[in-house]
C-alpha cells in the first residue's frame, strides 16, 4: 500500500476467526483472508475465541491499548451481545470512519473512498484486494496512519446520479440518511402535473437531491398520489428543504413536510467473519 511499509516489513499483526461453517473459501476450498492467520470456530465459541486471540496477542504489551475500527456501530452491537468483556481489553476506542467524516467535513465514506482520497494503492500488482476482514483491518489501520499526517482532506463526490423509485420507501429505509415525505396539508391528492419522476426532480432542482419516489399503480395515477418522498446530500439540504417546503402553496396543494433522518445508513451482515488486528508502535 501506498503511503504507508509494505506489509512484510511493517509492525502488523492480524488474525482472521472465521464462524464455522460460514467462513470464506475461494472456489478451490481455499481460504481468501489475504493477510495473517486464519482460524475458524464454532459460533457458541466466537466471543470467547474473539477475546482469547486479543488478550494473548497484547499479553505482552505495556503500552496502552486502543480499539480502531471503521463504522463501529455493528461490532459494538456484537460486542453488546456475544462479548460483553471484550472492552476491558482496552483503554480507549477510535471509529477512524468518523475521523475522515470530520477531517473532510462530509458524510461517512466507505473505506475504499477515503483510501482514494489518501491516495492509497491496494492492489496486488494490477489486481485490487479482496474484501475480506483481514483486508479491511490493513486498510483501515493505512487510512487511519494517513490522517495523522494530513491537515485537511476532501473526499471527492459521488457522480450525481438521482435515483427513482416507483413505490415509496419504508420509513425505516436506511440507505438514505436524509429524507422527506410530502404530503396535501389536508389530506387530498398532490398536482397531477408530477406524473414521473422527472417531474419530481424537475420540481426540486433546487435542492440537492440524490434520490425521489412516488406510487405510480393505475388507480393512483388517474386520481393522483398522495404522497411525494425525496432524499436529500445533507441534513443541512434536508433543513433548507424543509423550512421553504413546508407550510407552500403548490396548484392549490398545501404541502406538508415530515423530515426523516438515519444516522446510521450502512447496514452490515454479522457473523460472517470477525478480524482482530494489533498494531504494535
Amino acid at each position: 500500500m501506498a503511503n504507508c511499509v509494505p506489509y512484510a516489513n511493517n509492525p502488523i499483526e492480524t488474525y482472521a476467526i472465521h464462524r464455522s461453517p460460514l467462513c470464506h473459501k475461494d472456489a478451490k476450498g481455499r481460504e481468501t483472508a489475504w493477510y495473517g492467520s486464519v482460524d475458524v470456530t464454532e459460533e457458541a465459541n466466537l466471543g470467547s475465541t474473539v477475546r482469547n486471540s486479543i488478550a494473548a496477542a497484547i499479553s505482552n504489551h505495556t503500552g496502552n491499548v486502543i480499539l480502531v475500527g471503521w463504522a463501529m456501530l455493528t461490532e459494538f452491537n456484537w460486542m453488546s451481545s456475544h462479548c460483553p468483556t471484550l472492552p476491558s481489553l482496552f483503554n480507549e476506542w477510535v471509529d477512524a470512519q468518523d475521523l475522515v467524516s470530520e477531517r473532510a467535513r462530509t458524510l461517512p465514506p466507505s473505506l475504499k473512498r477515503a483510501e482514494n482520497a489518501l491516495g492509497i494503492s491496494d492492489k496486488k500488482g494490477t489486481r485490487p484486494l479482496k474484501h475480506e476482514p483481514s483486508n479491511d483491518c490493513v486498510r483501515m489501520l493505512a487510512v487511519t496512519t494517513g490522517l495523522l499526517t494530513r491537515e485537511s482532506l476532501k473526499i471527492p463526490p459521488r457522480p450525481k446520479t438521482i435515483e427513482r423509485f416507483k413505490r415509496l420507501p419504508k420509513r425505516h429505509e436506511s440507505k438514505y440518511h436524509f429524507t422527506a415525505r410530502i404530503t396535501d396539508k389536508y389530506g387530498q391528492a398532490l398536482p397531477k402535473h408530477v406524473q414521473k419522476a422527472a417531474d419530481l426532480i424537475a420540481q426540486f432542482e433546487a435542492y440537492d437531491l440524490v434520490a425521489v419516489g412516488r406510487n405510480i399503480t393505475g388507480a393512483i395515477e388517474e386520481h393522483g398520489v398522495k404522497n411525494w418522498w425525496v432524499a436529500l446530500d445533507t441534513e443541512e439540504a434536508l433543513d433548507k428543504f424543509y423550512t421553504e417546503i413546508d407550510g407552500s402553496v403548490l396548484n392549490d396543494c398545501s404541502l406538508m413536510v415530515e423530515r426523516i433522518i438515519h444516522r446510521y445508513g450502512r447496514q452490515r451482515r454479522l457473523g460472517l467473519g470477525t478480524s482482530v488486528t494489533v498494531m504494535r508502535l
